[in-house]
């Protein structure tokens, strides 16, 4: 499996927070079912942390393991191309060591501050 670390900026105006939630369309149910229909893979992403409904983030930090092992780039860009207009990955690359969004909190800060 290949780690992978994500920056994702939204538009959260039509989204109920960044969290999945029964029958109503968040963040991570978006990015996770694009990637499935672009990538034919189920991916589970864990997030920095979550955001209400309605909340924008320019730099929501998030990880996901996938035995994908392609160029991030162009993991980036094929999964941008699918996503609405209101969620951009920022930021896609391969971890060298495990990563975790809400244990490595220098790391997550580090990123935030210098995007």
């Amino acid at each position: 499996m290949v780690q992978y670390k994500l920056i994702v900026a939204y538009d959260g105006t039509d989204y109920y927070g960044w969290q999945i939630q029964k029958d109503v369309p968040s963040i991570t149910q978006i990015l996770q079912t694009t990637f499935a229909h672009v990538f034919n893979k189920n991916i589970i992403i864990i997030g920095a942390s979550r955001t209400d409904a309605g909340v924008h983030a320019l730099g929501q930090v998030a990880t996901f393991s996938t035995d994908l092992d392609i160029p991030a780039h162009t993991m980036q860009w094929a999964w941008n191309n699918i996503l609405p207009t209101d969620i951009i990955i920022r930021s896609l690359t391969k971890t060298d060591e495990p990563f975790h969004p809400q244990k490595k909190v220098k790391q997550k800060y580090i990123i935030i501050m210098f995007f």
